[in-house]
């Protein structure tokens, strides 16, 4: 930096030292009278010989500190230093980049005199003849460095576009109407001033859109490690600089740490920013790309593009921004893209960047759970398959939950750190999908016998996933997915959302309900695009996705009479492949199960019906939800009067409806001043509230209540 800056103080001298010989030459000292004043002229009156000598100013140049030998004397002195150091200069270093000429690097010399002299400015106009503050031209720069080896025609290669100093904007042009080349304004560009002065910085107009990532890449899995050495063998044998490397993957902070590694091992500083962030107009990705060009160049810079979609794919038009952006840019280009984009001509290079595989993620949670840690082999084949996390984030996750101030015991350890995965792998999606707060217990659940096994024989299939698929070997005699779906079916309010609960609370996992408001879309293709979005962003958390009345996505396909049709058969056949690769739990529930499509029940691996419940169902129900005494660790509970639960019983509700009527009921009980108990009257009258509601025929007897039977009861 010291070195550097002597060379700068020396060039400096020696440009002032020119300009200064420059003037003494082509403009000898000679009085200079102003204008009469206006003001002077209008009253007629005429300036006295006097008075004009003393408004008379002379043109002399400032004397020059040294010499112009003695400065080219200072220059090659500051070169020897740098050379002799074993360093170049920021010009030097500049014009080895850029390939410039003597000229071109005079040229630079001239204008960054101009920005650190005061005086050059002034020096400039005097020699264009002009009375003001002026800044270089390229007639200025001919007639000052023009030095016996150089030909006119060599200088001449600095002006037309290709050449570095337009090309690269390493110069400011700034052309006036009426103006030749040569009387072209010439200033240097902030970035370059600070680059000769031997400060690094990019230009501020990118950092607008491109974003500087200081991760290393760690936390590489083994199969992305062989990729990441596959990509820099294929990279090394590549002659040309513009090359292009395509992330292929559905994960998108994956593909991020693997090109921070990536451009780690090839010694370059990575920027990315989203494809949308690409200026739309020709004009705009043109300067955008000359830029990034210029300063890519100096500091070693590479661009990662996000084409990742809400659908997946690239639309055409970024597309062809991409391709008009690759054309005009020669240095490495990374696409973080979910499938190949046809880039003619780009040769590029695509590596799949994948998650790491449940079997390297087994090895690293082995390893990091305590050694004493009860069922830890089993607690590490079901975290492995639950979440996809790399072997720094497990580490994290471990050393979060063991250093603690107050130690957590072994039963504790595997809930905290079931926690800490999901907090660190919770989607955001805008919409799409709503987290569930889970309540409901096994307790809570009143089933058939046969509907609670198979809810029980679920979860225990999502805990042994390891030990089925990995270690007793299935995986290898699987020809379809490994994701487990289940269908529950019934009519409104027989518990299939509380089933779902329960579910989530046994297995420690989140629980989604999905808006198929947000993701059924009329265009076509839109329905996929976020079918696509939506379960690429749940693929490394493990959450349970429930689709409440999936008859809108999942009905009977249907003969393709139009494109619209056609469509609808196509996203129903996606969502069949994403249930079957999704690693988590799929839940749907439907009030109408034949209103399914048959190949699509084929592909579910559980079915639980939801009956309407039997009398003694319903009676075990109203007493859970109007106990006679609160429960055990509960401080509080609706306040009722003596209850005649089987009459209760007798209506023939769902789990749904009961709920209902009780609710309406403690608001009735707490509406009154006094006496603010649920009473049976209250009851009956929200009962027959709730048969009106389901159009069903009302007997008046049955919800009459007297004073009679409350006292019997």
């Amino acid at each position: 930096m010291e070195l550097n800056d002597r060379y700068v103080t020396a060039a400096v001298a020696w440009v002032r030292a020119l300009l200064v010989e420059r003037m003494r030459v082509s403009h000898p000292p000679k009085p200079r009278r102003r204008k009469y004043r206006l003001l002077s002229w209008l009253w007629g009156r005429r300036n006295s010989k006097d008075s004009v000598d003393a408004m008379s100013v002379t043109s002399e140049p400032p004397a020059a500190s040294v010499s112009v030998a003695e400065a080219t004397a200072m220059l090659d002195a500051a070169k020897a230093e740098l050379q002799a150091a074993g360093f170049r200069s920021a010009l030097s270093q500049l014009s080895h980049q850029f390939q410039l000429s003597a000229f071109e690097e005079s040229i630079l010399l001239l204008c960054l005199a101009f920005e650190l002299d005061t005086q050059i400015g002034w020096m400039c106009g005097q020699i264009q003849d002009q009375t003001v503050y002026s800044c270089p031209n390229f007639g200025l720069a001919m007639s000052l460095f023009n030095q016996p080896q150089w030909q006119i025609e060599s200088e001449w290669i600095a002006i037309p576009p290709g050449r570095p100093l337009r090309k690269c904007r390493l110069v400011d042009f700034r052309h006036s109407t009426g103006t030749p080349v040569f009387g072209e304004e010439l200033q240097l560009e902030e970035t370059i001033l600070h680059y000769l002065r031997g400060v690094q910085s990019v230009d501020v107009r990118l950092a607008f859109s491109a974003t500087p990532f200081t991760k290393t890449g760690a936390g590489l899995s083994p199969s992305q490690k062989s990729s990441l050495d596959h990509a820099l063998q294929t990279i090394c044998s590549t002659s040309t600089s513009s090359v292009v490397v395509q992330l292929l993957g559905s994960n998108p902070e994956e593909s991020l740490r693997f090109a921070c590694a990536l451009a780690r091992r090839i010694q370059l500083k990575l920027f990315g920013m989203p494809l949308e962030r690409l200026p739309a107009s020709a004009l705009d990705l043109e300067d955008f790309a000359q830029l990034w060009q210029r300063d890519s160049t100096l500091f070693d810079l590479v661009l990662t593009l996000d084409a990742q979609q809400t659908g997946g794919a690239t639309e055409p038009v970024s597309s062809s921004r991409v391709r008009q952006l690759l054309e005009q840019v020669q240095t490495p280009v990374f696409i973080i893209t979910r499938e190949r984009l046809d880039l003619p001509g780009a040769g590029d290079i695509c590596i799949d960047v994948t998650a790491p595989a449940v079997t390297e993620q087994y090895d690293v949670w082995k390893k990091a759970l305590p050694a004493d840690l009860d069922d830890r082999l089993q607690l590490a084949g079901e975290l492995s398959w639950q979440f996809t996390l790399d072997h720094r984030t497990i580490q994290n996750v471990i050393d979060d939950v063991t250093g603690q101030a107050k130690v957590p015991t072994h039963s504790e350890i595997a809930r905290l750190i079931r926690r800490a995965c999901r907090e660190r792998t919770r989607p955001r999606l805008e919409g799409l999908a709503q987290r569930i707060e889970i309540k409901s217990t096994w307790s809570d659940l009143v089933l058939e016998a046969d509907s609670e096994a198979i809810l029980k024989q679920l979860c225990g299939q999502v805990r042994h996933r390891w030990c089925v698929y990995n270690e007793w070997g299935m995986i290898d005699h699987m020809n379809r997915g490994l994701g487990i779906s289940a269908l529950f079916a019934g009519k409104s309010g027989t518990g299939k959302t509380m089933a779902a609960e329960v579910l989530a609370k046994e297995l420690d996992l989140d629980l989604y309900r999905v808006d198929l408001s947000s993701v059924v879309n009329k265009y076509i293709g839109e329905t996929e695009k976020h079918l696509r979005r939506l379960f690429d962003a749940f693929e490394s958390c493990g959450a349970i996705l429930f689709f409440d009345e999936c008859d809108a996505l999942f009905g009977k396909r249907s003969e393709v009479k139009d494109s619209h049709d056609r469509y609808a058969n196509i996203e129903i056949n996606y969502l069949l492949q994403r249930l079957e690769s999704y690693r988590g739990l799929v839940i749907l529930a439907t009030n109408n199960r034949n209103a399914l499509d048959t190949a699509f029940l084929r592909r579910l691996r559980f079915a639980v019906t939801f009956e309407m419940p039997a009398f003694d169902q319903r009676l075990q129900i109203w007493k859970q939800i109007l106990p006679q005494e609160p429960a055990k660790g509960e401080d509080s509970a609706i306040p009722i009067s003596s209850l005649d639960y089987e009459r209760l019983a007798q209506f023939h509700f769902s789990g749904g409806n009961i709920q209902n009527v009780v609710l309406n009921s403690a608001f009735r009980a707490a509406s009154r001043p006094k006496h603010k108990r649920v009473t049976m009257e209250d009851l009956l009258k929200s009962a027959k509230d709730e048969y009106l509601k389901l159009e069903r025929p009302i007997n008046e007897s049955d919800f009459q209540y007297s004073e009679a039977e409350e006292v019997a009861a």
